[in-house]
């Protein structure tokens, strides 16, 4: 007598291929895997963007900003009527200056009508953000992923780190160098002192 089946009697039943149960879990190995690598990457960046950060001092940027191509004074020793030695008197209408003529004038002799004026032209939410932009800077993301450069995302912190550091090249790294220095920037000096130093 022929016996069909398992050897507890029951029927040995062919299993139908399911594919749609196959096609979910290569969706889910895909999706794990895309998981995996973006945090591995953002834990990258994270690091990467923490030790630049600790490496940036604004102190010595600001010192830095204070004394870049400002214009040089000339002046001339005189004795003093009194006796006293010599005095150091600026000759008038004589400096010395390359491309421009530069001269540091605190926050307090700007007028505040200059200051407005630079603040409603070229960062109008100077005074609400931290350094950086979001919707500047987003705006800047998706017009360089289109293939243009005509919109601009820095802030006024921004611009005066590249004014200051020379560096202006387009490239993803000095600008992602620029936001992070920005809002170290931002959290050690006053909104004031930034403006100044612009």
């Amino acid at each position: 007598m022929k016996h069909n089946g398992k050897k507890d009697g029951t029927k040995n039943k062919t299993e139908k291929p399911r594919p749609l149960k196959a096609f979910f879990r290569i969706i889910g190995g895909i999706a794990l895997t895309l998981c995996l690598t973006a945090v591995i990457c953002a834990s990258a960046l994270f690091i990467y963007c923490k030790s630049y950060y600790d490496t940036v001092n604004p102190d010595a940027f600001a010192a830095l900003a204070r004394t870049q191509d400002r214009t040089t004074k000339i002046y001339y020793l005189s004795h003093s009527d009194n006796g006293n030695g010599e005095v150091a008197t600026e000759l008038p209408d004589q400096a010395l200056y390359s491309a421009q003529n530069r001269e540091w004038l605190s926050s307090e002799q700007i007028p505040q009508m200059l200051k407005d004026a630079f603040i409603s032209i070229e960062d109008h939410r100077f005074y609400s953000h931290n350094g950086i932009d979001i919707r500047r800077t987003l705006g800047a993301i998706l017009g360089y992923l289109k293939g243009g450069r005509s919109y601009g995302g820095s802030t006024l912190t921004q611009q005066l780190i590249k004014n200051v550091t020379g560096n202006d090249d387009y490239s993803v790294s000095r600008k992602l160098h620029e936001i992070i220095f920005a809002l170290k920037l931002d959290g050690a000096l006053t909104k004031d002192e930034i403006l100044e130093l612009y």
